[in-house]
C-alpha cells in the first residue's frame, strides 16, 4: 500500500461519507459498477489489503526484523524498527507522538481511545 495513503488515512477525520460528503451535496449521479470495496475503518482493515510476508506479518514504513512472531501489522510513521518477538495476531502503530499496540481484531476500538482521550482533554494526541 502506498506510504502517502497510510499517511492521510491515519490523519482522517472518522466520519461515513454519508455525513461528510452526501448530506451536502446538491447534485447526486449513481452509476452502476462492478469493483472491489473495502471500508478502511480499522488498522485490521489495512492489513487485510497490505503486502505480507510469508508469515503473514505486515509493514508500512519502517522495518521490522522478527522472530516467531504471525500476522501482525506494523506501521512506524518516524521509520523506526521494530523487533517483534512471539507476538501474533496484533497492530503496533508508532506515530511522533504516540504508539497504539492492540490486537488485530480490536482495532475498531480507537474510537474508544479517541473518547478517552477528549474525556481527558488529551486531545493534543489525536
Amino acid at each position: 500500500m502506498d506510504e502517502g495513503i497510510l499517511k492521510l488515512y491515519s490523519a482522517v477525520k472518522s466520519i461515513s461519507i454519508d455525513y461528510a460528503i452526501m448530506e451536502g451535496a446538491k447534485k447526486v449521479s449513481v452509476i452502476e459498477s462492478d469493483f472491489n470495496w473495502n471500508d478502511l475503518g480499522s488498522w485490521e482493515a489495512v492489513y487485510n489489503l497490505a503486502d505480507k510476508n510469508i508469515n503473514g506479518n505486515a509493514r508500512q514504513l519502517g522495518q521490522t526484523i522478527e522472530l516467531d512472531a504471525k500476522n501482525n501489522f506494523f506501521f512506524s510513521e518516524n521509520k523506526k524498527l521494530i523487533a517483534a518477538i512471539d507476538v501474533e495476531d496484533i497492530v503496533l502503530v508508532e506515530t511522533d507522538d504516540a504508539i497504539l499496540i492492540c490486537k488485530r481484531e480490536s482495532s475498531q476500538r480507537v474510537k474508544e481511545i479517541v473518547d478517552k482521550l477528549r474525556y481527558k482533554e488529551l486531545e493534543q494526541f489525536l
